[in-house]
């Protein structure tokens, strides 16, 4: 799984589970290594392929990232693409772990605290805000470019594995959010579990996003007010955009959402 004209991509293992080839690759991206997972049909060349932002604490191989690539494998023909955001997953460092772990216990201890709430996901290294390379306002995050890069990558691939989608909610929707603002080849995006907040700046990037969306929110989510996320989505320039609000905690989107997401991708990428 090289790549001739973008960044490389160095395949380390592939296997296959009930019809669904895994393979594990490095992405290399500005002087770093990036670990993705692509999973793909067995036998075919994929018709399109999603991304896929996980959330904070989880990684590219989540349960609901492996569950979701099988079933868009076997139902709709897709491949779906996870890389390890920076901070986590094979990227964290001992002091990462350590200070996530500390998170995890006081969630489980006291549930979420204040700072927790205004910080929303800033509880975790999100690789944007440290060291020379990520300096200048103008600059993407660096989540925001390794998924370009990787792009890239598959565009240079033969054949390619376009057209493309995305998926991401919590931390997986804060990067897809600049992502989908300034990538014109991802065609439609299912997001949610995140709100609008006073930042002009962000604002001004949501109201730039004029590609089909589908954003599930958590009524009853620990970080999100409902008011945040239907700010969020009223704010949206897309002129398709559909919300759907479950009742239940900021972990617990209801597994028939797959279906939905599915269909949304079926209707918007064939």
């Amino acid at each position: 799984m090289n790549d001739p004209g973008g960044a490389p991509m160095e395949s380390i293992e592939e296997t296959v589970t009930e019809g669904v080839v895994r393979r594990r690759f490095d992405l290399e991206v500005e002087g770093r290594q990036v670990p993705g997972i692509r999973w793909a049909p067995e036998g075919a060349e994929p018709t399109a392929t999603i991304l896929v932002g996980h959330g904070g604490f989880q990684s590219k191989e989540a349960p609901n990232i492996v569950e979701m690539a099988a079933q868009l494998a076997h139902e709709c023909g897709y491949a779906t693409i996870a890389l390890d955001a920076p901070g986590h997953g094979e990227r964290r460092t001992e002091e990462q772990i350590r200070q996530q772990e500390e998170v995890l216990r006081r969630l489980r201890e006291g549930g979420v605290d204040e700072e927790m709430r205004r910080g929303r996901e800033r509880v975790v290294d999100e690789g944007t805000r440290t060291g020379s390379d990520d300096s200048g306002p103008a600059r993407p995050p660096r989540m925001v470019r390794e998924w370009r890069a990787l792009l890239d990558a598959l565009e240079g691939s033969d054949p390619a594995t376009g057209p493309y989608g995305y998926w991401g909610v919590s931390m997986g929707a804060r990067y897809g959010i600049p992502l989908v603002a300034i990538e014109p080849r991802i065609r439609c995006a299912v997001l949610g579990l995140f709100g609008l907040g006073p930042d002009p700046a962000f604002r001004a990037t949501v109201e730039s996003i004029t590609i089909p969306l589908l954003f599930l929110f958590q009524y009853d989510d620990e970080l999100m007010t409902p008011e945040s996320g239907l700010a969020l989505w009223a704010a949206f320039g897309s002129e398709e955009k559909t919300m759907h609000i479950n009742p239940g905690p900021h972990v617990g989107i209801p597994v028939f959402e797959r279906d939905a997401s599915a269909a949304f991708y079926r209707r918007h990428l064939g």
